[in-house]
């Protein structure tokens, strides 16, 4: 799951579970979906940044942006 972490536009809750496609997302600098809050909708929107082989993994940057290369909270393989 998904720990969605923002007072400034979600006041009314300190954080929120998400239990959807995004729990199979893993991590990787080199990510073939990127994610887009919305807030109006309190959804998170996922769509490919290049062509997807079946089969392929789904990977987005934990970071939000796709080529932001700041290390993340854990050992990255």
């Amino acid at each position: 799951c998904y720990v969605w972490e923002d007072p400034k536009h979600l006041p009314e809750f300190e954080n929120a579970i998400t239990l959807s496609i995004s729990q199979f997302l893993n991590h990787s600098y080199k990510p073939n979906v990127k994610y887009l809050y919305d807030y109006q909708k309190k959804a998170i929107e996922f769509s490919a940044v290049k062509n997807i082989d079946k089969g392929e993994e789904l990977t987005v940057n934990y970071n939000g942006l796709v080529k932001d290369k700041t290390p993340v909270w854990f050992d990255v393989e």
